[in-house]
């Protein structure tokens, strides 16, 4: 490879998903209202495995759902993302951000995986809070997979976390790449 094509490349920024658990919403540290059922690892996630965990939004009325709130973002602009699909098609959900929301992303669901994402900004004071909640629209049961949040104006490349936060990498990607980082 030449040196004109190396320069030719950008290097991204490194980012870090904030949600812990970020496939395993039955976990503790995912809030699911009352009525939310979660049951793990009933369908195949965007890469095939069975780790897409069911939601049973059944019982519960519109704006209900299941959120994180992460660490102190302070000010910055974020962006939340997550993996759904319907189980039947045509169910609609809401992203939001439980700490202070201010955007609103509405994702109708079809049976086939999508990723939805909402950039916002916490407030300007330091200590700010910002997090996802998934929150019920029309429709029973949802499969989701995939939580991220990122200190970021997009969503950058998917990363899994378990018990803390982790670095998506350095990246070297082409500038003229459609991969949304």
């Amino acid at each position: 490879m030449t040196r004109a094509a190396v320069s030719n490349r950008a290097t991204v920024p490194i980012l870090q998903n904030l949600l812990t658990y970020s496939e395993q919403f039955d976990n503790g540290a995912w809030t699911k209202q009352a009525g939310v059922t979660v049951t793990a690892n009933q369908a195949a996630d965007p890469d095939g495995t069975t780790t897409a965990d069911l939601i049973d939004l059944t019982d519960v009325a519109v704006n209900i759902g299941f959120f994180q709130i992460s660490v102190n973002v302070n000010g910055a602009q974020n962006t939340k993302s997550i993996w759904l699909r319907g189980v039947l098609g045509g169910e609609v959900v809401t992203l939001v951000d439980p700490a202070t929301t201010m955007g609103v992303t509405t994702c109708n669901l079809t049976t086939t995986w999508q990723r939805f994402s909402l950039t916002e900004a916490a407030g300007a004071q330091p200590g700010n809070n910002a997090g996802l909640w998934v929150r019920k629209s029309s429709g029973n049961q949802i499969y989701a997979w995939g939580a991220q949040l990122v200190k970021a104006n997009r969503e950058g490349p998917y990363v899994q976390t378990v018990a803390s936060a982790v670095n998506t990498g350095n990246i070297r990607n082409k500038a003229t790449s459609r991969q949304t980082i």
